[in-house]
């Protein structure tokens, strides 16, 4: 069951951070004025992307930590 939940967990953050990369890219996707994508909003929106997803990822592996934290506390006590 605890599996079932962490794949659960890593889909929803994983649904979040592609929400927020659509929309850091979607000006350069569908541009209004296609002659204006300039390549300093690509390398805004590139790197505005790897850092939601770097925290994205930090938020979905908290759990393993949380939980190895746990186990390292229950592993002294023993």
């Amino acid at each position: 069951m605890i599996k079932v939940m962490l794949i659960a967990w890593y889909l929803f953050v994983g649904v979040i951070w592609l929400s927020i990369a659509y929309i850091n890219f979607e000006d350069i996707i569908f541009p209004k004025y296609p002659d204006r994508v300039y390549k300093k909003d690509v390398i805004e929106s590139c790197v505005d992307t790897l850092v939601a997803a770097s925290i994205a990822l930090i938020i979905a592996l908290l759990p393993n930590f949380i939980v190895a934290v746990i186990q390292w506390i229950v592993s002294l006590v023993h």
